[in-house]
């Protein structure tokens, strides 16, 4: 009888992304949804996969001499495709900390010091430069001091440098032609409404921008983006717990003929649910794991699908 057997992958699945957190310095408390929503947060949207990448640098981008040394350090870093994470915000280490610009715009900023530190970030500078990054280009758009009061998070002549020269960039968040704001917000407009949670549109010469950094940010803080991941990866994996349980019988039975013996009180695991696909036993495991791409048998399986490189 199917239900003789006991499976719980959701749990699995948190465990396993909670792992991979922990692997990474991150320790994360609290229940599935706030694992998998910081998951996305860190690993997909504000760390950076390290890989050499091209510098491309804006027409209105000037360095102040004293940040010379560190631009250098920080380019070669970039071209030779070493850890940009030194360069960072030491906040990226705060399971709770915001980044205004990254959340809404995309955009990172990383610090200029001509040293690494005892604490292993990079020496912290007034000035920091602005860019935004994919998978084969960093983008410098400028460097902007961000000593108290000075709330470059927020300048809008940022998001008008990639509009500038780099328009494809930020194509997907660009409404058809003819639309149309009825006020057209300053810097300061963007401050509050951002603190405010109120998602905005962004106005430049004739063209209208939705956030390039995604569809905004809940009440509570969460980017929609890491929410909509969580809620794609908890559903994925109740879809194959369903599946599995229904065709429990059939599974056991070409496993029997394969000479693997499963007991009908079977406890299916992740892991187990990986096994069982590597030796083939079961047409439904094995078109769902095509499906979902399950794969880390060593340190813990995971949704590749759902988490892909930057």
């Amino acid at each position: 009888m199917n239900n003789q057997l006991t499976i719980a992958l959701s749990r699995d699945c948190i465990e396993s992304f909670r792992r991979h957190l922990a692997g990474m310095g991150y320790k994360v408390g609290g229940d599935g949804d706030r694992v998998l929503c910081f998951y996305h947060k860190i690993a997909i949207r504000t760390l950076i996969k390290p890989k050499p990448r091209t510098v491309r640098v804006s027409p209105q981008f000037t360095c102040p001499e004293e940040y010379e040394p560190g631009l250098s350090n920080l380019r070669r870093a970039i071209e030779k495709g070493e850890d940009l994470s030194p360069f960072m915000s030491k906040r990226v280490k705060q399971a709770r900390a915001r980044d205004h610009l990254l959340d809404y715009w995309r955009i990172h900023h990383f610090h200029l010091g001509s040293r690494i530190e005892k604490d292993g970030f990079i020496g912290r500078t007034r000035h920091v430069l602005m860019a935004l990054v994919d998978s084969q280009y960093v983008y410098f758009i400028g460097i902007e001091d961000h000593s108290k009061g000075k709330d470059p998070w927020y300048k809008k002549k940022l998001l008008t440098i990639i509009h500038e020269n780099w328009p494809e960039l930020i194509a997907y968040a660009r409404l058809p032609e003819g639309a149309d704001v009825h006020h057209d917000h300053c810097d300061e407009d963007i401050k509050q409404l951002r603190n405010a949670g109120h998602f905005i549109v962004h106005k430049i010469g004739d063209t209208v921008y939705v956030g390039p950094g995604g569809l905004g940010v809940l009440g509570d803080g969460t980017h929609i983006d890491d929410r909509r991941f969580a809620d794609r990866v908890l559903s994925a994996v109740e879809n194959v717990e369903t599946e599995v349980v229904r065709d429990w019988a059939s599974i056991r039975d070409e496993a029997a003929k394969q000479g693997i013996f499963l007991d009908a009180n079977a406890t299916l695991s992740l892991r187990d649910i990986f096994l069982l696909e590597r030796q083939e036993i079961g047409v439904p495991i094995r078109s769902n794991l095509l499906y979902l791409n399950i794969i880390e048998p060593k340190t813990g399986c995971w949704f590749r699908r759902y988490a892909p490189p930057r």
